[in-house]
């Protein structure tokens, strides 16, 4: 009885704490800059008996294309700033 309560005790934390990933997900959907987060889960084995859920982490998803073209476009944009740093040197 004590492994079945521990059990559904541990998988009502996890999904609590989801949950609330979940509503701060959905209250920052509209905020900018925000990346939404997933929380990752995996089962407790104590002597291969199930023994409960853990949370393993919880990740931010974030689009890799944007990230790299976010990274391209600011290296862009530094080498354009040092190129017109030079010309108003020069017309100085």
């Amino acid at each position: 009885l004590n492994l079945a309560l521990g059990n559904a005790l541990s998988g009502l934390k996890t999904n609590q704490r989801a949950l609330s990933v979940l509503s701060n997900n959905i209250a920052n959907a509209n905020t900018a800059g925000y990346s939404r987060q997933t929380v990752n889960q995996s089962a407790i084995y104590v002597e291969n008996v199930g023994s409960g859920v853990k949370i393993d982490e919880i990740t931010r998803n974030i689009d890799t294309f944007l990230r790299r073209s976010i990274i391209s476009q600011n290296g862009i944009h530094q080498a354009n700033s040092q190129v017109n740093e030079y010309h108003e040197r020069l017309q100085v």
